[in-house]
């Protein structure tokens, strides 16, 4: 039977870490690595934990530790309070010594990484106390991590499977792409080139089942033309880049990244230039007809957010969606104006 003071005058903060760590590494031993204890430790702990409420929290199931229906509530209320206690810290921390903390934040799109790095660098301005880390992971990997409450913000266009969280996304850009050729490719004589022959030339192009690359093949088959039979695959945007030096090759790049690239075609930058972006191409005028995704900022609605973290999310609702601001819960921006970006919404 369940004890009625058991929350109120037994459960310790180390109980709720300790029911954290074993739903995060579903192991007693990797749990017990994670908080610097022994497993006997943490098996004492549980077992004490679980005597007093009088049912398990875990079961074993194909040697993992998962949570029962009581376990998972239990585990909800923990993330919670910790993160409660963590932003009341935090809270008190900047009162006595002034804005500091760190935020991560996960990143799934090209399309926003120069607005996103200016971004950054005018709200470190600001804010230089607080430590940004921007991490580039797949989707599903950033959603795991921040369940786990590693990452507090993610910047991606939202995939077809919504986050197993509760969470809250704003939309904070429009992600447009546009056609990009290597320099000297014979598409860019052309005054008013057509997709049929675009098809028939090399590509670079996205892995199959990524965003950009099914925008591409819903495209082709509206024009009902085939997909290019000559091409090479890679999702990294650097690699991307140096290809298209090496060979004539087209692609697909977001609007943002390839009019920066033009930008140095139009400078006139000597192919010998170092420089990863300069020398490589320019756009091709191929109509796209709406290649893109809005680009969402995505946190979990069930945890309290740190200040630093609020600090971070309502400038760039400021930077990229200000009218946005209306509708986050908690909304409360006490920084200096902020700018527009001047392709926000």
């Amino acid at each position: 039977m369940i004890s009625t003071n058991f929350l109120r005058q037994r459960l310790k903060i180390r109980h709720l870490r300790l029911i954290r760590a074993i739903n995060e590494m579903k192991s007693i031993s990797l749990a017990a690595e994670q908080m610097g204890v022994t497993q006997a430790a943490v098996s004492k702990t549980k077992a004490e934990i679980e005597d007093i409420i009088g049912m398990p929290l875990f079961r074993h199931d194909l040697e993992r530790w998962q949570p029962t229906e009581i376990g998972a509530r239990l585990i909800d209320a923990a993330y919670l309070i910790l993160s409660e206690i963590d932003s009341v810290n935090d809270e008190l921390m900047h009162l006595r010594e002034g804005v500091h903390g760190s935020v991560v934040v996960g990143i799934r799109t090209y399309a926003l990484l120069p607005n996103l790095a200016t971004a950054v660098a005018r709200f470190k301005a600001i804010f230089p106390k607080i430590a940004v880390s921007l991490i580039d992971a797949p989707y599903h990997e950033l959603m795991e991590q921040a369940e786990r409450g590693h990452v507090d913000l993610i910047i991606s266009p939202l995939a077809d499977d919504e986050p197993r969280f509760k969470h809250v996304s704003v939309p904070i850009k429009a992600a447009h792409h546009m056609i990009f050729a290597s320099r000297g490719h014979p598409l860019l004589a052309e005054s008013n080139p057509v997709w049929r022959d675009a098809v028939q030339y090399p590509w670079c192009v996205a892995p199959i089942g990524t965003r950009t690359r099914r925008h591409l093949e819903v495209l082709l088959k509206k024009l009902d033309l085939p997909f290019p039979a000559d091409v090479i695959e890679t999702n990294s945007l650097v690699l991307s880049l140096a290809l298209l030096r090496e060979a004539q090759l087209l692609t697909v790049l977001p609007v943002a990244i390839g009019q920066g690239l033009d930008v140095y075609a139009n400078a006139g930058s000597p192919a010998s230039d170092t420089h990863m972006g300069q020398g490589v191409g320019e756009r091709v005028n191929l109509p796209i007809y709406d290649i893109g995704d809005t680009v969402q900022l995505t946190w979990l609605s069930d945890r309290v957010l740190s200040p630093a973290t609020c600090r971070l999310r309502d400038f760039l609702i400021l930077r990229f969606n200000p009218k946005e601001s209306r509708s986050v819960p908690n909304f409360r921006w006490t920084g200096p104006p902020v700018e527009p970006d001047s392709l926000s919404f």
